[in-house]
């Protein structure tokens, strides 16, 4: 079976053991906001520019209910963050994320 994989920025941004990262949206914010965080796989797919399409082996993470601040995770290590939002009667969609914590 095959997945969608996570579309990401290439370079990973750095984010602090535990550091509060704010999402904010342009326009208002979504009804509804769920997140999950996952490991990187250990070799990131071959860049074709700007983003990165991770394959992932199963089903994504389930994401969960969040606030708009969440915490990074507190071990170091290359993460992939997928951000869901949905607003009534528009649509929803999913964001991706490639995060390094030193």
């Amino acid at each position: 079976m095959d997945y969608l994989s996570p579309v990401t920025n290439a370079q990973p941004l750095v984010a602090g053991p535990g550091e509060a990262l704010t999402l904010g949206f342009t326009i208002r914010d979504p009804d509804q906001l769920r997140a999950a965080w996952m490991e990187a796989p250990a070799v990131p797919p071959a860049t074709g520019g700007d983003t990165l399409a991770w394959p992932l082996p199963g089903p994504p993470p389930s994401l969960s209910d969040t606030e708009r601040t969440l915490r990074a995770p507190g071990v170091p290590g290359r993460y992939l963050l997928l951000v869901s939002g949905v607003w009534q009667g528009q649509g929803d969609v999913t964001y991706g994320f490639f995060v390094e914590v030193p």
